[in-house]
């Protein structure tokens, strides 16, 4: 946690960039991203970056976040676990434009795109893979990567795959990501689950799925705004001492639930999958089981219900379709795991912190605890002592899908922070949800 966190950029490792002319700094990164982006504007009201050449394609961009407080260095010298300068991801420049807002010809605002340097600087050597766990073939692209990549490996964020590691994977002519994300990661999942591998904040690869995501402990607690949360002091403060994690107030809560186009999450729901065994010649027909949920039901505890019409679906047979022909076996049943991915945010929350969470990476999960909502009870609880513990469906553990760092001027820093559930997670007795039995269990 910082107490007045400054974001600094430095450019092919010169100078830090006068911050009183960087703006609107913005680091993103998410399970659904395999490679962070960093964007950032600079004040060029004299003209001397765009007229010098002074930024450039390919150039390396670091990324630090320091405590800037009075306290900072005082807190870091008695406590090892702040730390009051963290180093990002190395990034490199991939796009530049100019406006030329001044209106003299040579000077505006520069506009800056980054992405993690590893989409810069790939390993284009071809290598043939001979039959391994696809986990394996994963690691070792990571480990000889470009050393401009600066790609880190933590055993911590790393996963073994659940194929059988009887197929070669050929890396020919494409760089080391491209091999990985059109040869490779279709055709991964960890324990019959989708597979994610993406770099985070900090540069370090992931490979985990969102069974192992979602079994985490919370790694923070989200928490509403002061002047909103007096009626749930105990809870976040219990939360605190029980699990050592620090709780952050939001700022702003935005929801949203489904999808414009409503197949990529209904229509998995009771999907249709025909799989051709080419082996065999033989066709396998039948509904996708669905492990994308938050859990299970037990007693009157609920972790599985998506916000879909019970009654609708009963009498629908197959709410979508699909055929995976041309592919090995082993393969095709990967493909049709992964295609889980677009069920996992059926629900989605975004919450703006006003301060670096440095804490939290893509993947981890966290805690969210929304102001206590006064109802009335009498036709959701007939429970007599239950009105007091009426919580609102918000409440609990949600997987974190992206963290963006966000600094407008020299002003205070921010998160913004993804929040993502496939399914509902409530208590049939103390649930403010109307009517829970209505809806879908997957």
């Amino acid at each position: 946690m910082f107490f007045d966190p400054l974001v600094l950029i430095q450019i092919d490792g010169g100078p830090i960039l006068d911050y009183s002319k960087v703006r609107d700094i913005s680091i993103y990164s998410s399970i659904d991203s395999t490679l962070p982006e960093l964007t950032f504007k600079i004040n060029d009201s004299d003209g001397r970056f765009i007229s010098t050449m002074q930024l450039y394609l390919g150039q390396i961009v670091n990324v630090m976040v320091r405590d800037i407080s009075s306290d900072g260095d005082k807190i870091a010298a008695r406590d090892s676990h702040f730390k009051p300068l963290i180093n990002l991801c190395t990034f490199t420049i991939k796009r530049i434009y100019d406006g030329l807002e001044a209106g003299n010809g040579y000077s505006g605002f520069i506009q800056v795109w980054c992405t993690q340097s590893w989409r810069t600087f790939g390993n284009y050597k071809p290598k043939i893979y001979s039959p391994q766990l696809n986990s394996n073939v994963i690691r070792d692209v990571c480990k000889n990567a470009n050393k401009l990549a600066n790609i880190g490996i933590n055993a911590d964020y790393w996963n073994e795959s659940s194929d059988q590691g009887i197929i070669p994977r050929y890396k020919c002519g494409e760089s080391d990501i491209e091999f990985l994300e059109t040869k490779v990661l279709p055709y991964t999942n960890i324990d019959d689950s989708n597979v994610f591998f993406f770099l985070d904040q900090f540069g370090y690869a992931h490979l985990t799925s969102f069974d192992k995501i979602k079994n985490a402990e919370e790694k923070a607690i989200i928490r509403a705004p002061d002047s909103q949360v007096n009626d749930v002091w105990e809870k976040v403060n219990k939360l605190k001492d029980e699990k050592k994690i620090e709780a952050y107030p939001y700022e702003d809560i935005k929801i949203d639930i489904g999808d414009i186009n409503i197949l990529k999450k209904l229509g998995l729901i009771k999907q249709k999958v025909l799989i051709v065994n080419n082996n065999t010649g033989k066709v396998y027909d039948g509904i996708q089981k669905l492990s994308a949920r938050m859990g299970g039901n037990s007693g009157k505890t609920f972790q599985n219900v998506v916000p879909v019409s019970l009654i609708n679906m009963a009498s629908m047979e197959a709410t979508s379709s699909k055929i995976i022909e041309n592919r090995i076996f082993d393969d095709a049943m990967a493909i049709a795991g992964n295609s889980e991915i677009q069920l996992e945010d059926m629900f989605q929350i975004i919450v703006s912190v006003g301060n670096i969470v440095n804490e939290v990476l893509p993947g981890d999960t966290i805690n969210l605890i929304p102001p206590l909502q006064i109802m009335d009870t009498s036709e959701t609880i007939n429970t007599p002592g239950l009105e007091n513990k009426i919580v609102s469906w918000l409440d609990g553990k949600w997987v974190v899908k992206s963290v963006q760092y966000n600094q407008k001027e020299k002003s205070k820093a921010s998160t913004s922070l993804t929040l993502i559930r496939p399914t509902f997670i409530y208590s049939s007795d103390y649930t403010t949800i109307d009517k829970p039995d209505r809806f879908y269990q997957i």
